[in-house]
């Protein structure tokens, strides 16, 4: 299996969840070859940035790679040539970084093969975050999920927290998690000492849909924001979402949000002052299972 976090520099989550399984799973008690990567794009890592301070390169656009195109590049085609081979399926670790945080969650790139996609559902239901955000194929088509996909391989991630800090609750869901993964899929047997304080029975994940066209409240201004609702709430179509204010104005708000579908707060940005463009909310609505599975029952490759 293979395990990878710190793909971006700036999401510290999975970097702290990998150490913690470094250190405390016992090779003697692996079944088969764990490949854990918890620093996976070191430069980004080392300046705790998203992209790399040597080309400005974001690692997960950056798949299936180019060893000559530059040291961003030259990672992403290490990984698919020489890491992907060697793996049965994978998990790789992410967070909202410094500009946002996340509802603790699963992320499913859902893939063009029915039954790798039925395999990836699987894979994240077994993660058992409290919520899994679903996108379609080639949503994102040079990131490590979509080019693992590519490669045949069973491949998902997860978001956990964010803001450029770490929570105790991201790593005890993040933590619980990956052993599950490990559990099901006979890496490490249920006699193993590290799930004898833990509840790691399955835990139901209730699926989002993220890539609506409904989904984003975004702002047209320079100005402070002003947040009404906070991650993991159930919100309203047509309900108050939060108002931006002038800097130099002091009453009435520059613009009023609305959420524009009903759903749960997944994303919040961290920052209140904003820019145009600045995406203040993405909001995901629920789907059941047999829509998530339908999304790769209908494809072949």
């Amino acid at each position: 299996m293979l395990l990878s976090a710190g793909n971006h520099g700036d999401e510290y989550e999975g970097q702290c969840i990998l150490r913690r399984a470094i250190r405390e799973l016992d090779a003697a008690d692996i079944n088969g070859r764990l490949i854990l990567l918890p620093a996976l794009n070191g430069p980004a890592v080392e300046a705790a940035m998203r992209t790399s301070p040597l080309d400005e390169g974001n690692l997960n656009r950056s798949f299936p790679g180019d060893p000559d195109a530059g040291p961003t590049k030259a990672i992403a085609g290490f990984v698919v040539t020489h890491l992907f081979p060697m793996a049965d399926f994978g998990l790789d670790f992410h967070s909202g970084g410094s500009t946002a945080t996340y509802v603790n969650t699963g992320f499913l790139c859902a893939s063009t093969s029915a039954e790798l996609h039925r395999r990836n559902v699987d894979l994240i239901e077994a993660f058992g975050a409290p919520y899994t955000m679903v996108v379609p194929p080639g949503d994102t088509a040079t990131d490590m999920d979509s080019s693992a996909h590519q490669a045949g391989l069973p491949f998902v991630s997860c978001e956990l927290g964010g803001a450029g800090t770490v929570s105790a609750s991201a790593l005890d869901i993040g933590w619980t998690g990956l052993l599950r993964v490990l559990l099901k899929n006979r890496v490490i047997t249920p006699d193993n000492p590290l799930l004898s304080s833990l509840s790691i029975n399955d835990s139901k994940t209730c699926f989002i849909d993220v890539a609506s066209d409904s989904s984003l409240i975004t702002t047209s201004h320079h100005g402070l924001f002003e947040p009404l609702h906070e991650l993991g709430t159930w919100v309203e179509k047509g309900q108050k979402a939060g108002n931006v204010y002038g800097l130099q104005s002091f009453i009435d708000p520059l613009e009023t949000h609305t959420f524009a579908s009903d759903g749960v707060v997944a994303i919040k940005r961290r920052d209140s002052l904003v820019q145009p463009g600045d995406h203040l909310y993405c909001v995901g609505g629920k789907l059941t299972r047999e829509q998530v599975l339908a999304l790769g029952a209908n494809t072949t490759g």
